[in-house]
């Protein structure tokens, strides 16, 4: 609205630029002189009196502003000059404070950090969540993720122009150069893995659509990993021939560190078009629809619902042409990560344990470091007191308190990248097998950083606010100008302090408690009965097939090196079977058979073995008979559980079972005693074993009469006169360990947390008794002046520190039991209520409060009363 004719513009900045206690007299005063000038002057001139008048009112205010800002910049500038003065004068301390912040920090950032990787990474570096993966669902609701090349090529065709589509096979590959050799695993890709996936080199260049046509050069991209053991980094490895598996390939690319590969945790070395599978595949991998060996994944461009018609379509399509086992399925997209499954469930599992274990010693770090800070405001009373007699403001020591918590809590987060950066690299490559590795690509330092530097600040920032909470209250009363006489807020101080060293005694009594059950959990674990003697037995897997034969088939070859195995001196069996004992893939399916004049069906984990199998993996036949050598078809051998839940009490012998995979009618041979079959973690379980003879996909099992280590080198010597790899060479207990990884490695992660929370707790707990013995000093000194012994001072300060320690190791025990129970599906052997952890929790921390405060109590033992009570 104009006032007195002043323009709209003009009067809407005079709103902002002058104060409001005086802005109507001023609007008021230029409209009246306003109006006179138009009179006297016309209304250009006066127009641009008036726009003189507001420029000269704008400078005005940028110079107020500026100057307001400057004296702002410089009491900060002065406040974080005395934090960091207040900081120093302890630096210990100070020190002290950040380190343990930041080691709290770099627990959850590496819990958080393996999280993401473990549940949220999707397989595509490029397209992130669009890219969804392929599956085939089973009426039963089982899903099947792997698809046979003609099945895969007739799902590419009807997808068309709604989805790009990629096929991704992981394979294991022996790459050799010259005398040098390495086993690793390879990825054999379609022609639009790069588009999907996505694959991104550090030198040479990516596989591109010509290397994907029949008859094309064999082509391959190798790691980083692969080039620096091979060729040294040497930019000749550019188009030098390697031999993978036996074959020619040319190299054409060096794949960037931490490349995105499909299958979680995988150390893939080499990437090949899928046109050259037949290095990697069994013969008649292109026409064979049971040889699934891809794993499919889906970029849509259509709408999902046009996608899901599409898909609907084929799987019909598949049914006509496959129905025998494609008539009950169909195909749906699930998520594109990189873990399917039970893999999932028990990385989430891992994943929110590894978390609530470093939130727990980030909340007890946080503690040490508010109870530092309190002890350091308190510390600080006189200089602050000083501060406000001389007019520096009751907001001046609140202030610099919190300046102090950022810088503090900045350090922490410095701390905690250093951390996180050498953790990030110890666990990049973890060994689970002499010849495999688990490779954890964890976000970058920067990355991290770019979370930890304000949570570092937000925790130093909140640990501080309780203190200068204090501080202004302070500020409030009557200077304390440091007259020595203990007052009131001592106390209080005395009580802050106390409530946070219980709290950190309680979390350290639930990390001890934890990593007490955890190790014997482990130790339970790894003596488990598995049904089979692990000792001295060793496995091979058959996994490729030698690219030179003599002209005998593979079957032949297979047998071959089966019976020199058995010849070997120091073998006591060996045998052959699609999987080795209590593997998680251990295949399933449904075993039928006629019961009192009705069916029955029931869905049991199988394993095909060759004659020879049940003496070399230590499993009793407890009725009929083993496999004989001359058997390689028709018969099969139940374990206990089956038997009973097909036959009950009738006996299993000579009957007839009919399995739906691979739909054949076998006979009854033998009943196996039960053992595990796919987790060490599992009950009773139907299993059945099938004969087959000798063949490569299959696992060599060798039992051997001396050392099993020296084993491994002495087999794979006499596979090689076959010219025969034995892949992923390794003992039982090597396979058995993948499966314990997850609990040894919560084990781990528990002792080592509750070690540092023992760390912290004799620091807080030290202060505070040192505190204590300083706050009642005259009372000791008037104690001993009255006929109290030394002893009797020790007893009250220790008796002090237990009675800290009381209601923190009482409340400890009764978290611990509920930790204890919402952990028990790490625990092995363990049930809820098991008291030794927090027993032992309640030991060590009962041996720690004594440790803790015995300094201070010959300290205070040793006061002079003559001299206390005088000073």
């Amino acid at each position: 609205m104009r006032q007195h004719h002043l323009p709209a513009v003009a009067v809407a900045l005079l709103e902002r630029l002058v104060p409001a206690r005086g802005r109507a007299e001023v609007i008021g005063d230029l409209a009246e002189e306003y109006v006179g000038r138009r009179r006297a002057m016309g209304p250009v001139r006066a127009r641009a009196w008036l726009w003189g008048q507001v420029l000269s009112l704008l400078i005005a205010w940028i110079r107020h502003a500026c100057g307001t800002a400057l004296r702002a910049r410089t009491f900060i500038q002065r406040d974080i000059r005395l934090a960091i003065r207040s900081a120093l004068r302890h630096p210990l301390a100070t020190l002290g404070s950040a380190a343990m912040l930041g080691v709290g920090l770099a627990a959850v950032a590496l819990s958080g950090a393996l999280g993401h990787v473990l549940l949220d990474r999707p397989v595509s570096a490029v397209h992130g969540a669009a890219v969804q993966r392929l599956a085939a669902i089973e009426q039963a609701g089982r899903e099947q993720s792997r698809f046979s090349w003609p099945e895969w090529r007739r799902i590419e065709e009807s997808l068309g122009s709604a989805a790009t589509a990629s096929a991704v096979g992981l394979e294991p590959a022996l790459v050799s150069t010259g005398t040098a050799r390495r086993q690793t695993l390879a990825e054999i890709v379609s022609t639009r893995h790069g588009d999907v996936i996505g694959m991104f080199v550090r030198a040479g260049r990516p596989l591109m659509a010509p290397d994907f046509l029949d008859g094309s050069a064999p082509a391959a991209v190798i790691s980083e990993t692969l080039w620096a053991e091979l060729f040294a980094r040497s930019p000749a490895a550019l188009g030098a021939p390697i031999a993978i598996n036996g074959r020619p390939f040319s190299i054409v690319g060096i794949a960037r560190a931490g490349p995105p590969t499909t299958f979680w945790g995988a150390s893939v070395d080499v990437w090949v078009p899928l046109a050259h599978g037949d290095a990697f595949f069994s013969p008649g991998w292109r026409t064979a629809q049971r040889a699934r060996a891809l794993t499919g994944f889906v970029l849509p461009h259509a709408s999902l619902p046009v996608v899901n018609e599409q898909l609907r379509r084929v799987a019909a399509d598949l049914g006509d042409e496959y129905p025998e086992t494609w008539r009950q399925r169909t195909l749906a997209l699930t998520p594109g990560t990189a873990l399917l499954g039970s893999q999932r469930d028990n990385a989430r599992l891992l994943s929110r344990a590894l978390a609530g274990l470093s939130l727990l010693i980030l909340v007890v770090a946080s503690a040490n470091l508010g109870a530092t800070m309190l002890a350091g405001a308190a510390a600080g009373r006189r200089a602050l007191a000083i501060h406000a007699a001389i007019g520096a403001g009751p907001g001046a020591g609140p202030r610099r308190l919190l300046i102090e918590g950022a810088l503090v809590g900045a350090a922490g987060a410095a701390a905690a990248a250093g951390l996180y950066a050498l953790a990030r690299v110890r666990i990049a490559e973890i060994a689970l097998l002499p010849t495999l590795s688990l490779r954890i690509d964890l976000p970058p330092v920067p990355a991290m950083l770019s979370v930890l530097a304000p949570a570092g600040i937000a925790a130093g920032v909140l640990m501080a606010a309780g203190p200068a909470a204090w501080i202004a209250r302070q500020a409030l009363g009557a200077p304390d100008l440091g007259s020595g006489v203990r007052s009131a807020g001592d106390r209080g101080i005395a009580r802050t302090r106390r409530v946070l060293v219980t709290a950190q005694i309680a979390l350290a009594v639930v990390l001890l408690s934890g990593a007490m059950l955890f190790a014997r959990s482990l130790d339970r674990l790894t003596h488990a009965d598995l049904g089979i003697a692990r000792d001295r037995l060793v496995a091979f897997d058959f996994d490729i097939e030698p690219a030179e034969t003599g002209g005998q088939p593979l079957a032949t070859v297979a047998a071959e090196a089966l019976r020199r195995v058995r010849a070997m001196p120091g073998v006591a069996a060996a045998a052959m079977a699609s999987r080795a004992p209590v593997d998680a893939s251990t295949p399933a399916t449904s075993v039928s058979t006629t019961r009192n004049g009705g069916a029955i069906a029931v869905e049991a984990t199988f394993n095909t073995v060759s004659a020879g199998y049940f003496e070399t993996i230590g499993v009793p036949i407890v009725l009929g008979r083993a496999f004989r050598d001359d058997e390689t078809s028709g018969v099969a051998i139940v374990n206990e559980t089956l038997g009973r839940r097909l036959w009950g009490d009738d006996g299993a012998l000579d009957r007839a079972i009919t399995i739906e995979t691979p739909g054949e009618i076998l006979r009854i041979v033998g009943v196996a005693r039960d053992a595990k079959y796919r987790s060490v973690r599992e009950t009773a379980q139907p299993h059945l074993y099938v004969v087959a003879a000798p063949g490569f996909g299959q696992a060599l099992l060798v039992r051997t009469a001396g050392d099993p280590r020296r084993a491994l080198a002495e087999v794979q010597r006499v596979l090689d006169g076959l010219g025969v790899a034995g892949f992923f060479p390794r003992t039982a207990d090597d396979h058995l360990a993948i499966q314990w990884l997850p609990t040894r490695a919560v084990s781990t992660v528990a002792g080592w947390l509750s070690v540092l929370a023992l760390i912290f707790c004799a620091a807080g707990l030290y202060g505070l008794v040192g505190w204590f013995a300083e706050l009642r000093r005259s009372e000791m000194a008037i104690r001993l002046a009255l006929g109290a012994t030394r002893l009797d001072i020790e007893r009250l300060v220790v008796g002090h520190a237990l009675g800290i320690a009381g209601p923190g190791l009482l409340i400890g025990v009764v978290l611990a039991g509920g930790a204890a129970s919402a952990a028990r599906a790490f625990l092995y052997g363990l049930d809820g209520m098991d008291l030794l952890g927090p027993a032992a929790g309640v030991g060590l921390m009962l041996a720690l409060v004594v440790a803790a405060s015995w300094k201070p109590a010959r300290a205070a033992a040793r006061t002079n009363p003559a001299e206390t009570l005088r000073t």
